[in-house]
This record gives structure tokens, C-alpha cells and sequence, in this order.
């Protein structure tokens, strides 16, 4: 920032909500606005007492190529990256096939890591105005990929998946008290709503920042 009087908006996404509320907290004077784009308080999202719904699973044929990477990720998560974006993350063998992917396993350890340790954020303490931007897990949407399961995973995502929900919604819930006019919900919209709910969240974001419309 120029200066220490300087304000500015942090806009994040995922488990960037804790760095977003961090900054909430600590930084109060340099914050002017936070925008959490599906970034829930994930303090209390893995606990050992819940049991985790089995995953995509992605098949060989699903790594061949990019172009088939993309299609499997489009079908499984609901997300149809640019091939810049999918490049940066994996790694190629020399027929083209994604073999890896670019980030470390101890990397992702350890953000998890970081993720359990954070406690429960104190909304109050967060004086300075924020927007929440939520896709709402619901237990008729489930998750993309679990269409693609096999009838056995499909019954081990469904004894799994209730109890998060209700957690995900006392999550929000709690995000939302004294916060509602600022809170928006896409139930069963895929976690990337900033590309699969673009419009919306763009109306979203520039009422909650000032910003006009644009003039015809």
C-alpha cells in the first residue's frame, strides 16, 4: 500500500476466508471492505467425529490429455478452466498425459493443517463492512461428481454429506447474524461461483462496492 492511511478491498476465495478475516481483525485501520467468495469459516469443516464423502475419481482416460482433463473437470467439478490456469497446476509426461500435480503434497498438508488450527472467527470483532457470497450445500444437489459414482460411493456420500450440511449452514448462519443485507446464497451452485455465477456475483460485489451500473 502508498501509504498507512491507505484502505483498501480484499476479495478472497475458499480458505483465503481466514486470511480475509484475519486482516478483519488485526489490520482494522488498513481494511476498507472484505468479500468472501465462498470462503466459509472452515475452522470447524474437518473434525474427526464427521466422516468425509468419497471424492471425483478420475479416471486414465480422464488424464490422456488436457483437453480430456479439462472435459472430466468440467463434468465432475463443474469447472471449465482456461488451459493457462489447468497448465500451472499439473504436470505432463512427454505423450501429454497429466502424470502430477505441481503442488507438493507437503504444501497441501500442511494448508489443512493451517486450516484445523484456526478457531472459530469472532464475526463481531470484524467491524469493517463484508460481503458474503455463498454456494449453499444442499443435500438434493449433493456435489457434481457424485452422479458419477458407483452405487456403493454413492451410499457412503449420502450417509457422509447430511452432517455437513448442517454444518455449512450454521457456518453461514452464523456469518450472517447482523450481516444479512450482505449475505447472498446459491444453493447447489459449484464452489467456483465467480465463474459459473459470474453475472450474479458481479452485481453483487459492485452494489456492495459502490459501483455503479454501467451507463447505456
Amino acid at each position: 500500500m502508498p501509504s498507512a492511511s491507505t484502505k483498501a478491498v480484499f476479495v478472497g476465495h475458499s480458505a483465503a476466508g481466514a486470511e480475509l478475516s484475519k486482516l478483519g481483525q488485526s489490520y482494522k485501520s488498513r481494511v476498507d471492505k472484505l468479500v468472501y467468495l465462498d470462503a466459509a469459516d472452515l475452522s470447524e469443516r474437518f473434525v474427526p467425529s464427521r466422516r468425509e464423502p468419497p471424492g471425483p475419481d478420475y479416471t486414465d482416460a480422464d488424464l490422456k490429455s488436457l483437453w480430456a482433463y479439462q472435459a472430466a473437470t468440467a463434468r465432475l467439478q463443474a469447472l471449465r478452466a482456461p488451459s493457462p490456469a489447468v497448465c500451472f497446476g499439473v504436470r505432463f509426461d512427454a505423450n501429454g498425459a497429466i502424470v502430477d500435480s505441481t503442488t507438493p503434497d507437503w504444501i497441501t498438508d500442511k494448508i489443512n493443517a493451517g486450516v484445523r488450527a484456526i478457531p472459530p472467527t469472532n464475526w463481531a470483532s470484524i467491524k469493517v463492512p463484508r460481503l458474503g457470497i455463498f454456494a449453499l450445500f444442499t443435500v438434493q444437489a449433493r456435489q457434481a461428481w457424485y452422479w458419477y459414482l458407483s452405487p456403493a460411493k454413492k451410499v457412503e456420500f449420502d450417509d457422509a454429506w447430511g452432517p455437513i450440511v448442517i454444518w455449512h449452514r450454521q457456518t453461514i448462519e452464523r456469518f450472517t447474524d447482523g450481516n444479512s443485507s450482505n449475505t447472498f446464497l446459491l444453493p447447489g451452485a459449484p464452489h467456483y461461483i465467480y465463474i459459473n455465477n459470474e453475472a450474479q456475483v458481479v452485481r453483487w460485489m459492485r452494489k456492495f462496492l459502490g459501483i455503479p451500473p454501467r451507463a447505456s
